[in-house]
């Protein structure tokens, strides 16, 4: 892979943290990715932590350690650092497909508007871009498209799309992923997530399936938003799972077996909001976590956590 000298290791500022947290949660490590805007979505594959903003026009490879290993370019001839609101593709949610035994990363965009429907594919073998595609899709449960999170569990594919104050609900959408004709937007079953209600809403922003436990965690945040689209106040963030998951993918509703509101344990002086989670490693009852924090400023937070369950 060709190293981009955009994102020196200069730019990575990390500080560990040892000391154990309450709710069986501590703090491993957290990174300020000063140089790279709205991380979004994470995946963690053979080793690596791959990382996309939303605006952004490169992926980062990291280690385990959220140290940078090389960089992607996702939109060939674009140069800038970050993509303009109206023109980006908003990529909120990534999987990793095994196609004629190679890995791709695919990346979806939010479908929030009619530019956020693109899906990227980048070949991990060798780094490069492959190939983007288009998305669409239908449900009559659906006020407001905004695709934050998805995840492959056997051979469903899972998205969820986020509440916000005006479309309050948070579903979970099933359908088939097609690898060359994509997502047939008639095949899909909604399920309604019921998230803990308060003043303010929170939206479900990612999934990441562990099929060593059968189960998906997820991450949530709260933000004072009436639309898909526009920013708001950042409020408090949340992490959760959903237990058998692949025998409840026929159910109407489905609420979490357990939700932890994760600000405290982050230790930031400001609000993070909480935009993936993705899991390192599982071992017995421990699992390693990674998290991406976009607070909508042109930088990016990562945080390393191990989460006793």
């Amino acid at each position: 892979m060709k190293k981009c000298s955009i994102f020196s290791l200069a730019v990575i500022l990390t500080v560990s943290i040892q000391n154990s947290l309450a709710q069986d949660i501590s703090l491993i490590k957290t990174t300020h990715l000063s140089h790279y805007p709205s991380a979004s979505t994470l995946e963690f594959h053979q080793g690596k932590l791959y990382v996309i903003g939303d605006d952004a026009t490169q992926a980062l490879v990291l280690d385990k350690d959220h140290v940078l290993v090389d960089s992607i370019r996702l939109f060939p001839g674009s140069r800038k650092k970050r993509i303009s609101k109206k023109t980006k593709a908003d990529i909120e949610s990534t999987i990793i497909v095994n196609r004629d035994d190679s890995d791709y990363l695919v990346a979806f965009g939010s479908l929030s508007s009619s530019k956020r429907n693109q899906v990227l594919w980048v070949d991990l073998e060798d780094g490069k871009w492959k190939k983007t595609s288009t998305f669409t899709m239908n449900h009559s449960d659906i006020d407001e498209w905004n695709i934050e999170g998805t995840a492959l569990v056997n051979n469903r594919l899972l998205l969820t799309n986020r509440a916000n104050n005006s479309s309050r609900a948070n579903h979970l959408l099933v359908t088939i992923f097609d690898e060359k004709k994509g997502i047939n937007p008639d095949s899909i079953h909604s399920i309604r997530l019921r998230l803990p209600e308060g003043k303010s809403i929170m939206g479900i922003s990612s999934i990441s399936y562990l099929k060593e436990k059968d189960m998906i965690l997820f991450a949530a945040s709260t933000e004072n938003t009436s639309n898909a689209k526009d920013d708001g106040a950042i409020g408090d963030s949340y992490i959760g799972y959903i237990s058998n998951i692949s025998k409840k993918l026929d159910q109407k509703e489905l609420r979490p077996d357990e939700i932890i509101n994760i600000t405290k344990h982050l230790k930031s002086k400001h609000p993070q909001k909480i935009e993936s989670i993705v899991v390192e490693e599982p071992s017995g009852k421990d699992l390693i976590v990674h998290l991406a924090a976009d607070n909508d400023n042109g930088q990016s937070m990562l945080f390393k956590l191990k989460w006793k369950m």
